[in-house]
């Protein structure tokens, strides 16, 4: 037996959140499991409604002025080894709405947003990233050319497994992302999107659970 595995395990059970510096709020809903929290920076805010469900979730935040808000009955899932992963660097906003549902999804987040609108509904592989990591920088003016955008996922919307979307996207109401797809132009609302990079491959649709 590795004693020092177990004792971490054990020291990450009792004390699932952890947090250094100042201005920083954390609200988790009356009940969680395997959950963990770090925070290393300024004026971070976490704040999930009460009776939301949180479980096999991860939110790392390193930097400042980050903020999280989950509305009510949302549920963070996870399950089949899949986990709920926020990581987020400095101004950064991660919004999830009204009795959404979120299986496995791994966001990435930095110096933008991504928004889940209500009633959402994941599976699993689900990636979401609002920045490309390192800049792209203009020869002639030394401007940032590749700086992040929002990522804005509407009500209502269905994203099937290990779909990808990427900054600047927005996901119209009541519509699907289909298998495996690479989303980096908007899909309208009441659409199907599939393909990588993906299409529209069909309209005027909604969908039911």
């Amino acid at each position: 037996m590795d004693l020092g595995k177990l004792s971490f395990k054990i020291y990450n059970t009792i004390r699932p959140i952890r947090q250094k510096g100042t201005g920083n709020e954390i609200i988790l809903p009356k009940k969680y499991k395997n959950v963990k929290i770090l925070v290393y920076g300024n004026n971070n805010k976490i704040l999930f409604a009460e009776d939301c469900i949180l479980n096999n979730t991860e939110i790392i935040i390193i930097g400042d002025n980050n903020k999280v808000v989950v509305g009510s009955k949302a549920k963070f899932l996870g399950g089949n080894n899949a986990t709920i992963y926020v990581n987020m660097i400095n101004n950064g906003t991660f919004e999830v709405g009204e009795k959404a549902s979120l299986r496995g999804v791994k966001c990435e987040i930095n110096g933008a947003a991504i928004r889940i609108g209500k009633n959402v509904m994941t599976s699993f592989g689900i990636y979401l990233r609002n920045h490309d990591s390192h800049k792209v920088l203009s020869l002639e003016t030394g401007e940032v050319t590749n700086p992040p955008a929002d990522i804005n996922i509407g009500d209502h919307v269905w994203l099937c497994e290990e779909c990808t979307i990427l900054k600047g996207v927005t996901v119209g109401n009541d519509s699907i992302v289909a298998l495996k797809s690479l989303v980096t132009k908007d899909v309208p609302a009441n659409s199907i999107a599939a393909g990588c990079p993906s299409k529209v491959v069909k309209t005027g649709i909604s969908w039911d659970y």
